[in-house]
């Protein structure tokens, strides 16, 4: 059995641009949001690495109210005064 040679590749050194390994991830599965009940993969991450979705929620309260009922939520009225000036 013949072995091809290595070659060590050799980045030309460029003045003011430099280069570094970042950690990036994604979804074996393919899913952004690991929201998928029917996927295996989206149920097997842990829920210390979901997000809480503000948008969501604020969408179901504004929809039912304090009739919300999200598990682990609180939902309440809460008085805000606003003033306008007539000009």
């Amino acid at each position: 059995m013949i072995l091809a040679p290595v070659v060590a590749v050799t980045t030309p050194k460029v003045r003011g641009v430099g280069f570094r390994e970042v950690p990036k991830w994604r979804m074996t599965c393919g899913h952004e949001r690991a929201d998928d009940p029917r996927c295996p993969t989206c149920q097997s991450v842990p829920r210390e690495s979901l997000v809480l979705d503000p948008k969501r929620v604020q969408a179901r309260v504004n929809g039912f109210g304090v009739n919300a009922n999200i598990p682990g939520i609180e939902v309440w009225m809460d008085c805000e005064t606003s003033v306008r000036r007539r000009l």
